[in-house]
């Protein structure tokens, strides 16, 4: 049986308050069209990078944690910041183009860093998680674990000299060592360094001075680096001088929250970045911090 369609054409002239309805709506989709055309224009130039180039991204979650890593042969994120920072992790890194990730590494299980983690694996494509090998007894983390295990990622314990890599991306495990105590969640932390060519990023989560110095006297050569993400949002607690020293960063990135209850960054830690001249870019002072390099060197890119 043969389906006949009439093509439905609206007649002007009939009802004058029906045509200016009609030529409102119509207008209106002519502007909402020409919005979204003007939004994934933006959003493309945003997410547009050069061959050879990579960006890290330090997002402002509040007070917690979260970094991307982007180049155009893969991606990596380093936590994922608190619950209450969701919708502003979602839209940044779909402002940023990102759909998938090689790697994302939970540096260890406190909310801070992986309050947002269910929401990455549930709504990006996640290839594999790195992770430190111990139980968090919270809400949070079961909810981790059951969108890994729903998405069928690979979840990788993080074992010392463990290597990675991602197009031109390198991540090189340094901690935790031995057995994780999960009474100290802080010192489970994921110790790492990313280089990309000859420039190199030091991340170490959480970890505590014991553990930074455990690191230091086994790893010392390998922790210099060109960029260091300051530990603990700039605790006392961690950032020891002789690690600090190991490391000998030109450029140090600090999240944390604005007004946070923890005083991070504490005042010695600024000092000491001080008194070493260090370039310091702040999420609770300067929001989102972006630095690109090409491999040889690198620079911040601000507006």
């Amino acid at each position: 049986m043969k389906t006949s369609y009439k093509r439905i054409r609206y007649k002007f002239g009939k009802n004058k308050k029906l045509d200016v309805l009609v030529i409102v709506i119509m207008l209106c989709a002519v502007a909402l069209g020409i919005y979204n055309y003007i939004q994934e224009q933006s959003m493309l130039a945003a997410a547009s990078m050069k061959d050879g180039e990579c960006e890290i991204h330090m997002i402002d979650v509040g007070q917690g944690d979260s970094v991307l890593i982007r180049t155009n042969e893969g991606n990596v994120l380093v936590d994922a910041g608190t619950a209450d920072a969701e919708d502003d992790l979602r839209d940044y890194l779909i402002s940023q183009g990102v759909r998938d990730f090689d790697y994302v590494v939970f540096t260890h299980p406190h909310e801070d860093h992986i309050g947002n983690g269910d929401m990455i694996i549930d709504e990006f494509d996640v290839e594999s998680v790195i992770m430190p090998d111990v139980q968090a007894d919270t809400r949070c983390f079961e909810d981790l674990l059951l969108s890994i295990d729903e998405a069928g990622a690979e979840l990788i314990m993080a074992k010392p000299k463990a290597t990675y890599k991602v197009g031109g991306l390198t991540l090189k495990i340094f901690a935790p060592i031995g057995e994780c105590d999960p009474d100290d969640l802080n010192n489970c932390s994921i110790v790492m360094r990313i280089d990309y060519g000859e420039v190199s990023m030091l991340f170490s989560g959480d970890a505590e001075k014991a553990v930074e110095r455990e690191v230091y006297e086994r790893y010392g050569d390998e922790l210099d680096c060109d960029i260091y993400k300051v530990a603990h949002h700039g605790s006392v607690t961690s950032n020891s001088d002789e690690f600090f020293s190991a490391a000998s960063p030109d450029l140090a990135l600090i999240s944390c929250g604005v007004g946070n209850s923890y005083g991070h960054p504490h005042r010695e830690i600024v000092d000491m970045l001080d008194r070493n001249d260090i370039t310091v870019r702040r999420t609770d002072v300067d929001g989102d911090v972006v630095v690109a390099t090409d491999g040889e060197k690198y620079w911040l890119k601000e507006e």
